[in-house]
């Protein structure tokens, strides 16, 4: 064996837990902490929901519209034998899509809401629209920041809202956008909507109140839909959006490695934006992934080097593959199929690429990156 890697002889199954209470209940998202405790995060029909004194909602508000879910947050001890902290996060009436953490262990946490049921907000720049961006204090117990975001509701496009941080209580987040307007600020790569649907990017500094939290805000799309599933953020400060896109014309930077759209259902695409930067140096580069049928990228991770790595799947039996892919065709011709690819530094090129299925398909929907 490699003697230059650990030697795992007979894995471990650390801890496995049921979390819920007497309805359904789903879990959406999860992240981690620095000292391994878990976040997890997913939405609930019953307000029986197990959760903890002292927390910022322990029990259910607006319980009892029909067919309407609950937004949870709870966060595991490391050793996944107690909850640190359990809540239900706004009324009833929304769908959690995304969390993450930063290094003081405040939680941001991303969705969909129902427009009927109010969702709280604390020194946010919207006070209604689709979508909501919260921040938990680390104990839990308080609601520290909460805005609505211009999210629409696009049933069968899965483009939910999504959420990366830094340690600085900036949270970004991306989603998708059409009649509700976004607030787009004077240093936007596109400063008004092109299509039908289009992503966008948001930076919002929590630790500021109103107006003067959202300091970057830009559509990104061409004149069809286009929306993103998926965020990250580099050790430097840069934004990963993937998503999928219809539009022929969504804006690519010269040199791309796929430059056109190949099929007409749309293709995955992966763009890096500078939010610091004014008007069209923000985005660094924009690139479409895909082949001659259907592609849907669902997440993106990226490494301490800047490589960008994308999971999602497709029905193209010509998605790009690279010489040598550990899957080089579609196992499953007549199935959706997995993909995992690794972009290059400058979206120009593939590191690898290859499908990731079983003979009866698959959909991935989430992947991560590790030090090595």
């Amino acid at each position: 064996y490699d003697r230059t890697r650990r030697l795992v002889i007979d894995p471990v199954l650390r801890y496995s837990t049921y979390l819920g209470g007497s309805g359904y209940t789903e879990g959406n998202a999860i992240a981690v902490d620095s000292e391994g405790s878990a976040y997890l995060l997913g939405r609930t029909d019953y307000p029986d929901y197990p959760t903890t004194p002292g927390s910022y909602q322990p029990t259910a508000s607006g319980f009892g519209t029909t067919g309407i879910a609950g937004i949870v947050v709870s966060k595991l001890n490391p050793t996944g034998t107690a909850l640190v902290y359990s809540t239900y996060l706004g009324p009833f009436g929304g769908y959690s899509s995304s969390i993450a953490v930063d290094s003081t262990g405040a939680a941001y946490i991303a969705g969909v809401v129902d427009a009927i049921v109010p969702f709280p907000t604390v020194n946010g720049f919207l006070t209604a629209g689709g979508g909501v961006l919260a921040k938990l204090s680390p104990n839990g117990s308080q609601l520290l920041y909460s805005t609505h975001l211009p999210q629409n509701a696009v049933d069968g496009f899965y483009f939910y809202p999504s959420v990366a941080v830094d340690n600085f209580g900036h949270a970004f987040v991306t989603g998708a956008v059409s009649s509700m307007p976004l607030p787009a600020t004077s240093n936007a790569f596109q400063m008004s909507l092109a299509g039908t649907i289009n992503a966008f990017v948001l930076r919002i500094n929590t630790t500021l109140v109103g107006a003067a939290s959202l300091e970057y805000a830009t559509y990104f799309g061409g004149s069809n839909v286009d929306g993103a599933s998926s965020i990250a953020l580099d050790a430097s400060g840069f934004v990963y959006i993937g998503g999928r896109a219809i539009s022929t014309d969504l804006p690519v930077t010269p040199g791309a490695y796929q430059a056109v759209r190949k099929d007409g259902s749309g293709d995955a695409f992966i763009a890096k934006f500078d939010t610091t930067a004014s008007g069209k140096a923000s985005l660094i580069y924009s690139t479409y992934l895909g082949g001659s049928q259907y592609d849907q990228l669902t997440s993106i991770a990226v490494d301490a080097v800047g490589y960008v790595y994308a999971t999602g799947y497709t029905a193209s039996s010509d998605f790009p593959v690279t010489p040598g892919a550990y899957q080089a065709t579609d196992p499953a011709p007549s199935q959706e199929a997995g993909f995992v690819t690794k972009l290059n530094t400058t979206g120009t090129g593939l590191i690898y690429s290859t499908y990731m299925t079983g003979p009866l398909g698959g959909s991935p929907l989430a992947i991560a990156v590790d030090s090595l």
